[in-house]
C-alpha cells in the first residue's frame, strides 16, 4: 500500500493506493499513529486507487474514525473507487462514515464541523 499525505487548513488528506487488507494494514497503522500523536484531528481518506478491501481494512478505518472522534475530531472518506464503494455498501457501512465525492468536499466538510480540543497523543486508540 502507497500512502500520499498532504495538508489542507489544518485537514489531514491521505490518499491510499493498492490493497488495504491485513497484508498492508501496517502503513497505515504507522502512518495514522504518527498523525495523532503530532496532534492531528481532522482527516480525510481518499480511496479512488484502493483496488482490494478486507474486513481488516474496514476495521481500521473505523478504529481511525472512533480515534479522531474521541478526541474532538472527524473523518471523511472521499473518492471511493468502485471495489471500496461496493464493499462498504455490502457490509452495510455507507451510512457509518461521511463519503464525499472528491478532496474538496471533504475538506468543505471537514472546515464547518465544529473540532474541540484534542486528547493527549497516549490516549491513542488501535
Amino acid at each position: 500500500m502507497k500512502i500520499a499525505t498532504k495538508e489542507v487548513n489544518g485537514i489531514t488528506i491521505l490518499k491510499l493506493a493498492g490493497r488495504l487488507t491485513l497484508e498492508e494494514i501496517h502503513s497505515l497503522e504507522a502512518q495514522t499513529k504518527d498523525l495523532f500523536a503530532s496532534g492531528k484531528s481532522r482527516m480525510a481518506i481518499n480511496m479512488i486507487d484502493v483496488r482490494d478491501l478486507s474486513s481488516t481494512g474496514i476495521a481500521k478505518i473505523l478504529a481511525i474514525k472512533r480515534t479522531l472522534e474521541s478526541r474532538g475530531g472527524a473523518l471523511v472518506l472521499s473518492d471511493l473507487s468502485p471495489v471500496t464503494e461496493h464493499v462498504l455498501d455490502l457490509a452495510g457501512l455507507m451510512e457509518a462514515f461521511t463519503i464525499c465525492k472528491n478532496d474538496a468536499a471533504a475538506i468543505e466538510a471537514l472546515m464547518a464541523r465544529k473540532v474541540e480540543a484534542v486528547r493527549a497523543p497516549d490516549e491513542f486508540l488501535p
